[in-house]
C-alpha cells in the first residue's frame, strides 16, 4: 500500500513539511499554558509570605523549571557527574552548581565524592527528590489535561497519534547520538 504522500511533488512535500514545523510551533504555547496553570496551583497551595521573597516560596515538592529538568535527567539516568548534569540541561557547570545547591539544601539530591577520584563529584536524586519530582510529572500532567480537556474526543485521538509519531523522531535522534557517542 502506498502512502499520499508519496503522490506528492518535492514541492508539494516542502510545503507540508513548512507547514507541519509552523504547526508544531503551538505545542510551545500549549506548554506555556499549562505551566502557568501549574504555577497558579503551586501557589495556591502555598500563600505568599509577606517580605520581598514572598512569590519564591513553593512547597516542599515544588521547584524550577531548570530544577526539574535536572532532577527528570537524575530520575531518568540514575548517578551523573556535575558536568553530565550541565550537559544534560544545556547549561553552565557554575549555573547547574547553584541549582544542585538548591536541591541539595531541600534534601533532593545528594553528591557524592568518587572513590576512584576525588575530584570527580557524582550527583544522585534521593527518595525525598524522586516524590518531589514524581508529584511534579504528576502536577504538570494533571495541569497539561486541563488545557487540553476542550479538544473534542477525535482532536484528542489525532494529537495522540501525532504525539506518536513525534515520539518515534525523537528515539530515532538519541538513538543516533548514543551510536555517534561510541
Amino acid at each position: 500500500m502506498t502512502s499520499e504522500s508519496e503522490h506528492l511533488s518535492a514541492t508539494e512535500r516542502e510545503a507540508l513539511l513548512r507547514m507541519a514545523a509552523r504547526r508544531s510551533m503551538i505545542y510551545r504555547e500549549v506548554v506555556r499554558h499549562a505551566v502557568q496553570q501549574l504555577r497558579s496551583t503551586l501557589a495556591a497551595d502555598c500563600p505568599a509570605e509577606e517580605g520581598k521573597h514572598a512569590s519564591r516560596r513553593t512547597p516542599r515538592s515544588a521547584f524550577g523549571e531548570s530544577q526539574f529538568r535536572i532532577m527528570r535527567s537524575l530520575v531518568e539516568e540514575g548517578s551523573l557527574t556535575v558536568s553530565q548534569v550541565a550537559e544534560a540541561c544545556r547549561v553552565s557547570v557554575p549555573a547547574v552548581s547553584r541549582m544542585l545547591n538548591h536541591l541539595e539544601a531541600h534534601g533532593w539530591i545528594e553528591r557524592r565524592i568518587d572513590a576512584t577520584n576525588r575530584r570527580i563529584v557524582h550527583v544522585v536524586v534521593t527518595d525525598a527528590g524522586r516524590e518531589a519530582e514524581a508529584m511534579m510529572v504528576h502536577r504538570f500532567a494533571t495541569a497539561l489535561e486541563d488545557v487540553l480537556r476542550p479538544l473534542e474526543n477525535y482532536e484528542l485521538e489525532d494529537l495522540i497519534t501525532a504525539f506518536g509519531h513525534l515520539e518515534r523522531l525523537v528515539s530515532a535522534k538519541e538513538s543516533e547520538r548514543e551510536a555517534s557517542d561510541q
